[in-house]
């Protein structure tokens, strides 16, 4: 094997295992898309966004979801699934995401379902709910 092919396949072998070494999981695309900059829940490393572009949407769900779903998962995602939702527009997935985080003690999930209550927006408008 020459010296040039051998290079090569040191280089692609070591950018499989950097690429490896720091892939995101599914718990760190949701955080990264999804997570509100003023959620308690959030990790301090994670800074937030204040808003969610149409292009991350399919991906933040998915990851979003997936993260959800895991037995041990933290209610910070199903709130932040929630939240994609509600950007969406898709406000009675919003709502019944926002009433699981809520239940399990999301502040900021109580705050989401509060506002589709105010706004009518996927449950029965309510001032008192």
């Amino acid at each position: 094997m020459n010296n040039s092919l051998r290079a090569a396949l040191l280089a692609a072998t070591l950018l499989v295992v950097h690429t490896a070494a720091h892939a995101e999981t599914a718990e760190d695309v949701c955080d990264r898309i999804a997570a509100h900059p003023h959620d308690r829940d959030k990790p301090a490393s994670v800074k937030g966004t204040s808003h969610v572009t149409k292009k991350d949407m399919d991906t933040g769900i998915a990851a979003c979801s997936s993260a959800a779903a895991s037995p041990s998962a933290h209610r910070r995602f199903t709130f932040q699934l929630g939240r994609l939702h509600d950007f969406d527009g898709s406000h009675d997935d919003a709502a019944a995401r926002y009433r699981i985080a809520a239940n399990a003690g999301s502040t900021s999930a109580m705050v989401g379902l509060a506002m589709l209550h105010i706004n009518g927006a996927g449950v029965r408008e309510s001032k008192d709910e």
